[in-house]
């Protein structure tokens, strides 16, 4: 539920967006109070929850027939998105193995290194399997290792084709697949790829 406090006025009401990740929850909840504050009726803010949708490109759920199932994440990237997104693929149910498909993140400075190193020691428990790519694909691998995540279950992929050469080579249409990155990786490239 939804809990509107205005002094003394409390009123509830049901929550029906289904969002994945508690920092999607979080931000329509943020959007559902600024509405409020300018003057939109809570009741009218949660009439509209069922029509809510995220952009394209943000945990979007791909079928692809007789593949793999996709979660395409790749509409950019930082660190905290990339852990947000990791916790919300954490909690999807597979009959298969969670395999996580990361591309670099772009544009964080002097840090990236070890943010990525922290990104990737976040796949390890979530995903069984990471391909790691981009210009920091070590520093992935590096941090799932270190993480705990054996050195089979690593693996670095050159280029979009060559990630969607192991996919196609190695995951069951039981596997849940999520492809996370920076934009400037094109990581739609490896959808299509899957899709033909």
């Amino acid at each position: 539920d939804v809990l509107v406090i205005d002094g003394d006025d409390v009123r509830a009401f049901a929550w029906h967006a289904d969002v994945p990740g508690d920092h999607n929850r979080r931000n329509f909840a943020a959007a559902l109070a600024a509405a409020w504050a300018i003057g939109v009726e809570p009741a009218t803010i949660v009439a509209a929850q069922p029509s809510f949708d995220l952009p394209s490109g943000r945990y979007e759920r791909v079928a692809l027939p007789g593949g793999p199932r996709v979660i395409y994440d790749a509409y950019n990237a930082s660190m905290s998105g990339s852990l947000a997104t990791l916790a919300a693929f954490a909690r999807e149910q597979t009959r298969g193995r969670r395999i996580a498909v990361i591309g670099s993140m772009a544009e964080l400075g002097e840090d990236a290194p070890s943010m990525h190193e922290q990104v990737g020691a976040a796949v390890e428990g979530v995903a069984q399997v990471l391909l790691a790519g981009g210009a920091f694909a070590a520093e992935l691998a590096r941090g799932a290792r270190a993480a705990g995540m054996p050195a089979d279950a690593i693996v670095s992929y050159a280029d979009n084709d060559a990630a969607i050469a192991w996919l196609r080579a190695n995951a069951t249409p039981d596997d849940l697949v999520l492809l996370k990155g920076s934009r400037m990786y094109r990581m739609e490239q490896i959808v299509a790829g899957l899709r033909a």
